[in-house]
């Protein structure tokens, strides 16, 4: 048989319940990030992201929702840098990704000309990925506006649409 069993891959699993408060509920979750000893877990549906402890206590939430300065929109993907403790949040809505620090204080924002569907943070590299149809022409604007962001961070590739590499530092240049 193709069946894979959780037996065969870990010794032994634990189930954690989610404190339900007033400020903690939680529609769908679509990312679940370890963190310390906490999780970071981003509600799809609300657009919310949430900090729980490991015995699933509700210990707050990041970032706020509107329409000013340091305010998302909508959530449409989260990812999260372990070595530098910040979590990046990507807003199509807004056009950008915020970079929150591990206490949940934005300290910046990027701004895309691109509307990635998901994001990830592996080995020192922001992975952007889209669904969408583009010819080779499309990638110039891609490259010009992640290259404050990609420097600013020490992040030497960008991959994006179905993960095709796109260019590595020697292809950036400040942005305005």
């Amino acid at each position: 048989d193709n069946i894979l069993k959780l037996s065969e891959l870990y010794d032994s699993i634990s189930y954690v319940k989610l404190e339900t408060t007033h400020e903690s509920l939680i529609g769908t979750i679509k990312k679940i990030i370890p963190y310390k000893d906490n999780f970071i877990i981003f509600d799809n549906k609300y657009s919310n992201i949430f900090v729980f402890d490991a015995v699933g206590k509700f210990i707050k939430r990041i970032g706020d929702k509107g329409t000013g300065p340091n305010e998302y929109i909508k959530v449409d993907d989260i990812c999260f840098d372990q070595t530098k403790n910040r979590l990046f949040v990507l807003d199509n809505t807004r056009g950008r990704i915020q970079v929150f620090d591990d206490n949940g204080k934005v300290l910046y924002n990027v701004k895309l000309t691109f509307m990635p569907n998901e994001i990830e943070y592996l080995s020192g590299m922001i992975i952007c990925y889209n669904d969408f149809k583009t010819n080779d022409n499309t990638y110039q604007p891609v490259l010009n506006a992640l290259s404050t962001f990609i420097k600013s961070h020490a992040v030497s590739d960008i991959y994006v649409s179905k993960l095709k590499k796109i260019g590595t530092m020697q292809n950036y240049e400040e942005m305005e």
